[in-house]
C-alpha cells in the first residue's frame, strides 16, 4: 500500500504533540475544510516510498525518479542499514495501531522502521524537512516506541532509542526505559480521553492564531 493511500487513526502518533499539549485541537480541526498536502509533502511522501523499497532490497531503476530523492532514500537507507549489524528483527513501515489500540482505541500510528535487538527497541523516523527536529522527549516517537513494546509484548526492562534521521540536517537520538514509556502511556491515555470530549480545553501556541479568523469564520457559517 502506498503511503497516501493509508488510513490514519483519529489521534495518530505524528498529532501526539499537538493533543497532548492543546486537547481541543482535536475539536477545532474537525472543523477545517479539507486541504490536500502541499509540495513539501509531496516530496516526503515520495522519498518514504523511495526508502521503503530499498530497504526491502528493490532495485530503482525508474529515470523519472528525482536523483536528490532517490539519494536521501539511500542515505536514510543505509543508516538503517547500519545501525545494528544482526537486529533479531528489522521491520520497515510498522502498523502499531494493534499496540496502540490496546491503550485506547482512537489511537495508532505506522512506524518509519523498528529494530529488536536483545532488550533494546530501536525505532527510527526519517523526516525530509530542512528544520531540525530533536528526538528527546518527542511525543510521537515515543508513542511508535510504546505502540511497540505493547504490541511485541515487550517487558518493562528493555531499553528503546528512538531516532530523528534528516538527509538534509542531521541526526537525533534518545535513550528511555520501559517504564518511562508506561509513564508517557499512562500521559497519553489521560490526553486522549481528554482530546474527545466535546468541551477539551485548548491551549493556543503563536502558530495556532493563523487558523482563529478561518475558525471564526466557519462557525459562523455552520
Amino acid at each position: 500500500m502506498q503511503h497516501v493511500e493509508r488510513q490514519h487513526a483519529r489521534l495518530s502518533a505524528s498529532r501526539t504533540e499537538r493533543f497532548m499539549s492543546c486537547p481541543g485541537s482535536v475539536r477545532l480541526e474537525a472543523l477545517m475544510p479539507y486541504e490536500p498536502a502541499g509540495e513539501a509533502a509531496a516530496i516526503g511522501t515520495a522519498i518514504h516510498e523511495l526508502s521503503e523499497r530499498i530497504l526491502n532490497g528493490q532495485e530503482i531503476d525508474d529515470p523519472d525518479v528525482n536523483p536528490e530523492h532517490l539519494a536521501m532514500a539511500q542515505e536514510y537507507a543505509d543508516f538503517i542499514n547500519n545501525l545494528v549489524p544482526n537486529p533479531r528483527k528489522k521491520l520497515i513501515e510498522v502498523n502499531l495501531d494493534q499496540g496502540l489500540k490496546s491503550l485506547h482505541p482512537a489511537l495508532g500510528g505506522t512506524a518509519d522502521a523498528v529494530l529488536v535487538d536483545g532488550d533494546q527497541l530501536i525505532i527510527c523516523d526519517l523526516k525530509t524537512g530542512r528544520v531540525a527536529v530533536d528526538a528527546t522527549d518527542n511525543k510521537q516517537l515515543l508513542t511508535y516506541a510504546l505502540g511497540a513494546m505493547r504490541q511485541f509484548k515487550a517487558p518493562e526492562r528493555i531499553t528503546a532509542t528512538v531516532h530523528i534521521f534528516q538527509p538534509r540536517v542531521g541526526h537525533s537520538k534518545w535513550t528511555v526505559s520501559g517504564n518511562y514509556l508506561n509513564l508517557h502511556g499512562r500521559r497519553l491515555l489521560s490526553a486522549a480521553e481528554l482530546a474527545l470530549t466535546s468541551d477539551a480545553p485548548t491551549s493556543p501556541s503563536p502558530g495556532c492564531v493563523l487558523y482563529v479568523p478561518l475558525l471564526q469564520q466557519i462557525r459562523r457559517e455552520r
